[in-house]
């Protein structure tokens, strides 16, 4: 029976299908959720949910097409970042580069404490993997000062050293 707390309970159900990792339940309960209570308080985070299982099942176009109308409009503040980082990877599963590039550098911008540093990783990554050493050398110091405290500085650190090593510097 459909009661007031309907519509939250089948959010519920896909919400805890993606913290579980089970991101193809996630996709269908979420869907469900959205088609059926359209207008929902809940639906900005259910399409983000569903976007980034999506991504996780590398169905890529179907991830930019449910979180394009979260960019349309402006998305509720406290899940701007989470999204942009989303779209950000949907279009790079797509080989989407620049349009990727453009979206993580505005998610660097926004100084997230949970997705900056996150971006301009993928970034300087994207960069290593087009053979530019320099700007991926530049991008990976970024994070690794900026960010000395998330678990990417290592990493970072090491990256800018092996673009270092490619340049021959």
């Amino acid at each position: 029976p459909e009661s007031r707390y309907a519509a939250d309970a089948k959010y519920r159900v896909g919400e805890c299908s993606y913290y579980l990792n089970d991101f193809k339940t996630a996709t269908v309960e979420l869907e469900t959720y959205l088609a059926d209570h359209e207008g929902h308080n809940l639906n900005s985070w259910a399409r983000l949910l569903l976007g980034e299982s999506w991504n996780r099942l590398q169905q890529f176009p179907k991830a930019e097409a449910v979180l394009k109308p979260l960019l349309a409009g402006p998305p509720p503040a406290n899940i701007l970042a989470d999204s942009s980082y989303a779209m950000a990877l949907s279009l790079e599963g797509q080989n989407k580069i620049e349009e990727a590039v453009q979206l993580h550098e505005q998610v660097a911008d926004m100084k997230s404490d949970n997705f900056s540093h996150k971006s301009l990783f993928r970034i300087a990554g994207l960069y290593f993997q087009n053979g530019d050493y320099v700007q991926a050398g530049t991008m990976f110091d970024r994070v690794a000062t900026d960010f000395p405290d998330k678990p990417l500085a290592g990493p970072a650190a090491l990256q800018s050293g092996v673009a270092r090593y490619r340049l021959k510097q």
